[in-house]
């Protein structure tokens, strides 16, 4: 029986209207994590046949970039991993491929992997116009869909059809279809803003397509990570923090007027204001008034563009009201608090580096920094949330960097700092042992005894 899926379905059109890496990423790596047999075939395609696969993970950071997917397997005695960057159509990056080997070699360095291989996947004519040399080996889209094809089931040929799916619009590129009235609109919009409102900034627009009714904007001064988004479809001026979560915006909740009202967008938390409605195909000229509201409210929000550099108007959170404190957050403060006496003797040793000639080397930590993370996981301390994300918030460096304003965090901050500092050192090796030598960690212990002290106070 044939599995086919038409590339335009009769009723709605295509199955899907765009195809992104991340996707391709999500595809590939359930089938590295689920199917044994895929794993031994990839491999063997890389000339490492007779493997058992253990493990694969997406995302993998370290200060050298990026992996895209990290695969591990044992071959024989060896535990090999396999590095893989994936394709649809974005660029090849500057030294994207060395990268790629100063990571498997630090793991090799490290001994969590005996020897490794690096790997591009993309579709054949991507890798036909680059180095492909750079990386180990390469794996075409069309040589994975094939091995799907003969799996003779639905679901593979659906997984088929996906890949070809990114090898069709890898070739054709997207192609945008011009709208000159639209086109025409933000270039006005764009010039009135800089003869009347030269302290908002938007940078000068090109073709737009039909669907381009979002126009972003940036003030002088703004942090970054924090722009405005002018939706004019929709009547509405966010001012936007990127990789924020909307709790952070709840702590400053007085600070700005009723009409204000925030929201969470994805991975960004925007106060927003409404605006006049603005009809984009009319002429500019008939929608100045309208506009010229619009650059008042853009010019009301950026006064807040700072807020994350001042101080919050208190450390409360959900489970925290005033000084107070919940009992389960007060053992988790007892079981941290015990390790400060043991961490500011004179004779203690958090840990050591461990070198041999040669080699990068690494950290041996003692029994109680050994016992400290335990208690850390024992007693929650470490939480999930995208931490990657939320490190290079303007909140996370501040956290970490300015002992003041660590001194006025509450508890889910310091469980967010904890939870960088733990799980960023299972890929960047000495992070733990840096946080104590730098004197983070007994800072951190000791605004948690800090928020246990104020409870008994007002107790």
């Amino acid at each position: 029986m044939d599995f086919i899926f038409d590339q335009t379905n009769v009723d709605f059109g295509r199955y899907f209207s765009a195809l992104a890496e991340r996707d391709i990423d999500f595809l590939l790596l359930e089938e590295l994590l689920v199917s044994e047999d895929f794993v031994k075939w990839f491999c063997e395609m890389i000339d490492l046949p007779d493997v058992k696969p253990a493990g694969a993970w997406h995302s993998v950071f370290d200060e050298n970039g990026e992996t895209d997917l990290l695969v591990c397997v044992y071959q024989g005695a060896d535990k090999v991993g396999i590095l893989i960057e994936n394709k649809v159509a974005a660029a090849e990056q500057p030294t994207q491929a060395e990268r790629y080997h100063i990571r498997g070699t630090k793991l090799v360095n490290q001994g969590k992997i005996s020897r490794y291989q690096t790997v591009i996947c993309a579709p054949a004519a991507y890798l036909g116009n680059i180095k492909v040399g750079a990386y180990d080996r390469s794996i075409s889209y069309e040589q994975i869909a094939e091995w799907f094809d003969a799996q003779r089931s639905r679901r593979y040929a659906w997984r088929a059809h996906v890949l070809r799916g990114a090898v069709g619009q890898s070739a054709n590129g997207y192609k945008m279809i011009v709208d000159r009235t639209i086109t025409e609109f933000q270039a006005e919009y764009w010039r009135y803003l800089q003869t009347f409102h030269p302290q908002l900034l938007m940078a000068k627009p090109g073709d737009r397509g039909p669907n381009s009714t979002w126009i972003i904007l940036k003030g002088h001064g703004f942090p970054k990570g924090v722009h405005l988004n002018h939706k004019i479809s929709k009547n509405i001026m966010e001012l936007a923090f990127s990789r924020t979560d909307i709790t952070k915006l709840i702590n400053f909740r007085s600070a700005w007027p009723e009409d204000i009202f925030i929201r969470q967008k994805g991975n960004e938390a925007v106060m927003a204001l409404l605006t006049p409605q603005i009809d984009i195909r009319a002429k500019f000229a008939e929608q100045i008034p309208a506009v010229e509201a619009a650059f008042k409210i853009a010019e009301r929000l950026s006064k807040y563009a700072t807020i994350f550099l001042t101080k919050p108007q208190s450390v409360s959170t959900g489970t925290e009201t005033n000084n107070r404190i919940t009992d389960e957050s007060l053992d988790k403060i007892k079981a941290i608090a015990k390790f400060l006496p043991i961490f500011t003797r004179a004779d203690f040793k958090f840990g050591e580096w461990v070198r041999k000639d040669g080699e990068i080397g690494y950290v041996c930590l003692s029994d109680p920094a050994q016992e400290f993370i335990q208690m850390l996981y024992d007693k929650e301390w470490i939480s999930q949330f995208s931490w990657t994300d939320w490190e290079t918030t303007t909140e996370a460096v501040r956290l970490r960097d300015e002992p003041d304003f660590l001194a006025e965090a509450n508890t889910d901050q310091i469980a967010k700092l904890l939870t960088v500092i733990v799980r960023k050192d299972r890929f960047v090796e000495g992070e733990l042992l840096a946080a104590y030598e730098s004197g983070l960690l007994n800072r951190i212990i000791s605004r948690a005894i800090s928020i246990r002290e104020l409870h008994e106070g007002s107790a």
